[in-house]
Parts: structure tokens; C-alpha cells; sequence
């Protein structure tokens, strides 16, 4: 019989956090969990810690899986591969210098039971080492079926990370999902996807994820050749978010968050505008942004500070005058503001 939870987690260079990680996943409250470890062929010790430690919980000896890939393959197919080997009736990835709250999957599993929801989601801790303050998916509570929520998930109006999100397997098992391949925004292409298909949602109004940003995470890289492969990854992945939208009919609906997304793509290439190279770049990234922050369009009516940024980027004045741009004269609405993650 199959277990009611699948628990995968995606395994690469994670030594000093992997401990704390499975010590919250093996402390589960709830009983009937399949642990599913999938090895990207990590350089170091990090499954030998994850076994030393399961040695502290023989009980849940006989519910962990383990998977190992024959080469590094990357985070995408890794997280691809969480969920084509999961055996659960729902499925939760958890990125593995991560960990979460002990009655986690026992109150989402109650919810999805309560609801026969598809997709649950939670609220999330979001931590630095100087704070941590908590994050809601579903800020505006779940209205019908989720509606809403498929909705601000699919524009990334809300985090589109996949650890927040228990999910039903026919969710991917029944449709056809295009599993990204570039590791970076490749859980917002999943969880689009996901968002879709789900029929309905619900949400726990409650943080059980303690997101922790880690400072050797590929979205926290800053040289140059990082930053373009991470500029290039989300091209790739955010592309195959277009395609599915106007496969679907429905590009038109989400055309605020299609946007907002390709000023996220030109923003990555921020850290690297004081060269000429990557300005024509960025002034070639969606040309219809460069429009619409010079002249608007049907849907907006760029502000002078909107036109200020624009020009700000387009001729290295960013970040040489980061400060001046920054003020609380110039600073434009969030939406036109460097997004990282």
C-alpha cells in the first residue's frame, strides 16, 4: 500500500545544513511518510550524514528511499526526479538546507483530507541570520476553489517555491507536465504548471517552512559568469511558462504577470551594467519593457520615476549612482524594482 506522503528531498553539497534538515523531516508528527532522497551525486558527505542521523530514528528506517543519479544532473531534473519517484498519495519537496516545523505534513495532509484539495499550501519563515519574519501564499485566505491562489501562483505574485506545496500525485501523473531542465526559476515553472491543473487549492494559515537563505545557493552567486547563467536559466524556464499559457488560450489573463516577469528577466543583469555589453543585452531583454518605461502601453502610464530607472539602466548609471536611484524621490512601485529571487 502505498504511504499517504511523499517526503523528497534533492541531495548536492549540502553538508552543513543536511543534518538539521532530516532531524525536522524524520521528527514528523505524522506517521504514514515515505522519506525519498534523491543523490545528484554530491561531492561530499551529505548522505552519510543523512544515514548517521537516521540511525537516531530507527522507526522510520524502513520509510526512507534513496536515489542516486549515475552523474550530476542539476537542480531541475533533481526536483523532476523527486516527483517521478515518489510513491505518495501527496507529494512535498523539500530543498535540503532547509527545514521545517514537526506537525507540518500532518496539518496539510488534515487540510487536503478536509478540503479534497489538490494542492495545499502554507505560510513561510523566511530567514537571515540577522531576522526572520514570516511569509503568506495565499495572503488573501482561499476564496471557492482556489481561484485565487492558482492565480497569483501562475503571475508570481507569491513565492513560486515548491517546498510550501503538498500536492496531489495525479496532479502531474495524469497530465503533461514539461519538466524544466535550467536550475534556475525552476519551481516556478513546476508550480505553474501544478497551479493549472490543480482543481482545487487550499491553504493552512499557519508558517511551517523555514526558508534559509544560504549564501552558496546558485541564486546567491554574484560573478559574472553566475549572473548570466542565472539570467539565461530564467529566459529558458520563463519561456516554457509563455508557451504553456498561450498553448492553454489563457497568456492573455495572466499578461500583468507575464510582464512583471520580463522585468524580472532584464533585472538580472543589473550587477552587470556598467558595461556596454550588457547594457545592449539589457536594452535587447523584451524590448516591449523598454516601450512601456519610455511611453507606456494600453494596459500602463510609466511615472518620470519609471522613466528615470529606465534611463538609469540603459546608460550604466545603475548601480555607479545606486544611492541617488534608490532615494525616496526616485524609488518607483515594487513591481519595477530588482527582484532577485
Amino acid at each position: 500500500m502505498n504511504p499517504k506522503v511523499t517526503l523528497a528531498v534533492s541531495v548536492y553539497n549540502v553538508e552543513p545544513y543536511i543534518e538539521r534538515c532530516v532531524r525536522s523531516l524524520f521528527e514528523q508528527t505524522f506517521d504514514d511518510i515515505e522519506f525519498l532522497f534523491i543523490d545528484d551525486c554530491t561531492p561530499d558527505s551529505s548522505m552519510e550524514i543523512m544515514r548517521r542521523v537516521l540511525e537516531d530514528y530507527p522507526h522510520r528506517k524502513t520509510q526512507v528511499r534513496t536515489f542516486r543519479h549515475e552523474h550530476n544532473m542539476g537542480t531541475a531534473v533533481t526536483k523532476r526526479d523527486c516527483y517521478l519517484q515518489a510513491t505518495g498519495e501527496y507529494v512535498l519537496v523539500i530543498d535540503s538546507d532547509d527545514y521545517v516545523e514537526p506537525d507540518m505534513v500532518e496539518k496539510m495532509y488534515r487540510k487536503a483530507q478536509e478540503t479534497k484539495a489538490d494542492m495545499v499550501v502554507c505560510q513561510i519563515y523566511s530567514e537571515t541570520p540577522e531576522r526572520t519574519w514570516v511569509l503568506s501564499v495565499a495572503p488573501n485566505g482561499v476564496v471557492g476553489c482556489g481561484e485565487n491562489v492558482k492565480d497569483d501562483i501562475i503571475n508570481r505574485y507569491v513565492t513560486p517555491g515548491l517546498w510550501c506545496k503538498l500536492v496531489k500525485n495525479t496532479v502531474f501523473t495524469e497530465h503533461k507536465i514539461t519538466w524544466p531542465t535550467a536550475d534556475y526559476a525552476e519551481d516556478y515553472v513546476i508550480s505553474a504548471m501544478f497551479a493549472y491543473y490543480a482543481q482545487r487549492i487550499a491553504a493552512v494559515d499557519e508558517p511551517f517552512y523555514h526558508y534559509c537563505y544560504n549564501t552558496d545557493s546558485i541564486s546567491r552567486k554574484q560573478s559574472a559568469d553566475r549572473i548570466l547563467k542565472i539570467y539565461y536559466d530564467f529566459l529558458e524556464n520563463f519561456s516554457i511558462v509563455l508557451q504553456f499559457l498561450e498553448d492553454k488560450g489563457i497568456a492573455e489573463k495572466y499578461e500583468h504577470g507575464i510582464f512583471r516577469n520580463k522585468i524580472r528577466a532584464k533585472w538580472h543583469l543589473l550587477p552587470l551594467l556598467p558595461k556596454r555589453e550588457y547594457r545592449k543585452l539589457w536594452v535587447k531583454t523584451y524590448p516591449e519593457v523598454n516601450r512601456a518605461f519610455l511611453f507606456g502601453d494600453k494596459n500602463r502610464k510609466p511615472s518620470y520615476r519609471e522613466r528615470f530607472w529606465f534611463i538609469a539602466m540603459s546608460t550604466g548609471l545603475y548601480p555607479r549612482f545606486k544611492r541617488v536611484i534608490y532615494s525616496k524621490r526616485l524609488r518607483p512601485r515594487p513591481e519595477w524594482q530588482p527582484i532577485y529571487t
